[in-house]
């Protein structure tokens, strides 16, 4: 994959959106306060030509709303891919995709076993990783300042996913006549094409447990009684630290 440093792609995609004509109601029939029915029937109006009935324009379903023609639909897509198409050809050599994501876990409990792309690398990452936060948005790599790391293992993940990225980018020089220390050679420069699919995709992966036969300990083991005692120990961590301290001051005390 190539990029090209200090340049940055900008995000755009055009799209077209078919649309109809609006429908007209006809006027309520005479005698009956204004409201609108089928003719012959307490002066109520309908469609044309089934009773005094009146079709109404373009097609639409039982609830009144009108549906877009295929063909109106067909011009958006043909517009949106002649528009990504003229992107890639704008931001080349850079990657397609644009710049890269760090890994991160789902929110709750229910879709935290599962990893997908993040918003941006956070700061600390970038700082083991060796990379500076301005310089690493001009080569492709996407920085959330915001974002805290959590665990040590997300943190490690990251920081080499950024160090694998480094090491295969391919650094073109701002002035071809003057390249820069880190600039990649003219022969690295001649292999560079252009990443038409996501930088370093992220993978989800499941391992499969065997089957094996429930131990003595597992059948005795009590989860909710482990799960409570686990919370009454955080939540009286802090006063037993502090009866603690003060226990060990009163013994120095009394040996005094």
């Amino acid at each position: 994959m190539g990029t090209e440093g200090g340049c940055r792609g900008t995000l755009g995609a055009g799209s077209v959106q078919g649309h109809l004509t609006g429908l007209s109601v006809p006027a309520g029939g005479a005698g009956t306060g204004g409201r609108v029915g089928k003719a012959g029937t307490g002066g109520r109006v309908g469609k044309t030509g089934t009773g005094g009935r009146v079709e109404k324009a373009g097609r639409g379903d039982r609830s009144g709303r009108t549906l877009v023609p295929l063909s109106h639909r067909a011009q958006g897509v043909s517009h949106q891919r002649k528009a990504r198409q003229a992107k890639a050809r704008r931001i080349a050599p850079r990657p397609v995709a644009g710049p890269i994501r760090p890994i991160v876990r789902c929110p709750t409990i229910r879709y935290h076993k599962k990893v997908r792309a993040g918003r941006g690398f956070s700061l600390e990452e970038l700082k083991l990783a060796g990379i500076n936060k301005r310089f690493a948005r001009t080569i492709g790599i996407s920085v959330d300042p915001r974002r805290r790391n959590k665990s040590t293992e997300s943190l490690q993940a990251n920081v080499q996913r950024l160090k694998e990225y480094h090491s295969k980018l391919i650094l073109f020089p701002r002035k071809p006549a003057m390249p820069k220390k880190g600039d990649s050679s003219p022969e690295e420069l001649k292999m560079a094409t252009q990443l038409t699919g996501p930088v370093m995709p992220i993978k989800n992966v499941f391992k499969r447990e065997k089957a094996r036969v429930i131990t003595e300990d597992e059948k005795n083991f009590k989860a909710f009684a482990s799960l409570r005692m686990a919370r009454a120990n955080a939540r009286l961590f802090g006063i037993r630290a502090k009866r603690a301290k003060e226990a060990a001051e009163q013994d120095v005390e009394k040996k005094k």
